[in-house]
């Protein structure tokens, strides 16, 4: 079964991918939830939490639409950060589709 695990890493290597509007990261309280998700899911775990996180699996130069799109594709699950800037914002309401 070694190759289902090479598989399921490649088609679904995120665990959770978080959707916010970049208005609500203001002052990092977004990355700040990331690490906290991070270390609670440590505490009960001994398998890493694979979070896409667009400031941490988006490198400069990358086309982000086409990473995000990738990102939500090969993601467990999706956590909305909802607000009401969620909620006007085009590219969350894109990613929700």
């Amino acid at each position: 079964m070694p190759d289902d695990d090479i598989w399921k890493r490649w088609v679904e290597p995120y665990d959770l991918f978080v959707s916010y509007a970049r208005v609500d990261n203001q002052g990092q309280m977004l990355d700040a939830l990331v690490a906290e998700i991070e270390r609670d899911h440590e505490s009960f775990s001994s398998h890493p939490l694979n979070i896409f996180f667009d400031k941490s699996s988006i490198e400069d130069g990358q086309y982000w639409r086409d990473e995000i799109r990738k990102g939500l594709r090969q993601s467990k699950m999706m956590v909305a950060i909802l607000s009401p800037a969620y909620f006007q914002s085009d590219y969350c309401r894109w990613e929700g589709e």
